[in-house]
């Protein structure tokens, strides 16, 4: 209760507005994706929460690309496609539909999203060079009083995909951007392609890595999709010559081509998170850092995502993802870290 708000965690600062939006006891609850960041734990116990203020009378509505999340609580289901309701009814009548909505990359039964990125993601068999990418060496990182992480090391190599799991509050995304050179640890080290970042300003330390935000309305600035997408290119001094087309390459890639006159902020979030990715992507880095990259998209999107990562990671790349998808992360990922309390632990 008494941190400042800059210091909680993407997780803890959604549990935040949860609270503020509810603390009026309103008789109508709209909530937008209430769970995307959310860790299991706290899922089943808002779960309970939203039950409990059902039974007393509340009214709540919940927009969600995974249904079965909600299950405990639908009295009517609401499909939209394209801006408007094309079907609703009962929970029960709406499993007759299930496969059409996993067609439109609904999260039916909790099994449609992995389904969508298995196929597509890379072969689980040990892969990378012998030498990593990043390398953190007893790293200790604090935001005032006590250690938010406590003597991490581990190493991340070209060629494979590590997830970073754990609860909301536990340091992930910290870590990560330790692990980009955004943060200086307070003790220990920090190499990123061999090279220790100690001392380096942002823009030295970042210049072998690209970094996928949580929010991306953290990253996106531009007027326009297409300058979104440059601009990091003309930051990292590219040759002007060639920033058209590799933009070009890029929104083609995750079939966002269509948007490029777009104003960023008139897009979905998810379109927003697409653009922000493009930037990232367009960098052509040796080294991906993903904060929740596939929090709030549908399973079509995912799958799309997944196999891009595959790609990548095919060519050599290397792709450090924060993730609470539990079940991608165990299909996907070489390597699974998990975190708890500042402490990383392999799995």
């Amino acid at each position: 209760m008494s941190r400042p708000v800059h210091t909680l965690s993407g997780g803890e600062r959604q549990r935040l507005t949860l609270a503020a939006a509810m603390a009026l006891d309103p008789p109508i609850l709209l909530l937008d994706e209430p769970l995307a960041q959310m860790d299991s734990d706290f899922t089943a116990k808002f779960i309970s929460l939203l039950k409990e203020l059902a039974s007393k009378g509340t009214c709540i509505l919940i927009a969600a690309a995974s249904s079965h999340l909600y299950a405990a609580l639908e009295t009517r289901c609401f499909l939209m496609v394209k801006g408007e309701i094309y079907w609703q009814g009962s929970r029960q009548d709406f499993q007759k539909r299930w496969e059409e909505a996993k067609s439109l990359g609904i999260d039916v039964d909790g099994s449609s999203f992995l389904k969508n990125c298995l196929g597509k993601s890379p072969e689980r068999k040990e892969k990378g060079s012998p030498l990593p990418v990043m390398t953190m060496n007893n790293v200790f990182y604090s935001y005032g009083q006590g250690f938010l992480l406590d003597n991490i090391s581990l190493s991340i190599r070209a060629g494979e995909i590590v997830a970073l799991t754990g609860p909301n509050g536990s340091g992930k995304s910290t870590l990560l951007k330790l692990a980009a050179g955004i943060l200086q640890p307070k003790k220990g080290e920090v190499c990123i392609l061999g090279k220790c970042i100690k001392g380096l300003s942002i823009a030295q330390a970042t210049a072998g890595s690209g970094f996928l935000f949580q929010n991306p309305d953290h990253q996106i600035f531009q007027d326009k999709v297409i300058k979104e997408v440059a601009w990091g290119l003309k930051m990292r001094k590219i040759n002007p010559s060639l920033i058209a087309a590799r933009v070009e390459k890029w929104l083609k890639r995750l079939q966002i081509e269509y948007l490029a006159e777009e104003h960023p902020y008139s897009l979905t979030k998810t379109d927003r998170q697409w653009v922000a990715l493009a930037g990232v992507l367009a960098q052509e880095q040796p080294l991906l850092l993903l904060d929740e990259p596939t929090h709030g998209m549908d399973c079509v999107s995912a799958g799309r995502f997944m196999e891009v990562m595959a790609e990548l990671v095919a060519a050599n790349t290397a792709v450090f993802m924060v993730t609470h998808h539990r079940e991608l992360a165990e299909h996907c990922a070489h390597r699974i870290f998990y975190m708890e309390k500042g402490r990383c632990l392999v799995k």
